[in-house]
């Protein structure tokens, strides 16, 4: 049987994945330096690999979920969320 993690470090846990993600949203959607250009395959290639890190960043939470390391209430709320999803389609 495994030990639950500490309360701290399941809130540290879900403001790393919080940070991650808005730092990979705030590069996917950036563009690029007037002043100094990349090339066309720099550029995309700095956002597939960030959309990649996403996908990554994704199944590592849905991992962490599902063996109970997010607090009680980010649980609840990802319930409640996937519970209102069902319920438009």
């Amino acid at each position: 049987m495994r030990t639950p993690l500490h309360p701290v470090l399941q809130w540290l846990l879900v403001v790393a994945f919080v940070a991650w993600f808005t730092i990979l949203l705030v590069v996917i959607i950036g563009e690029d330096n007037p002043d100094m250009p990349l090339s066309i395959m720099d550029f995309f290639l700095i956002k597939i690999m960030a959309g990649c890190s996403v996908y990554t960043t994704y199944k590592a939470g849905a991992w962490c979920y599902y063996h109970d390391y997010f607090p009680a209430i980010v649980q609840a709320y990802i319930d409640t969320a996937c519970e209102e999803e069902d319920d438009e389609i």
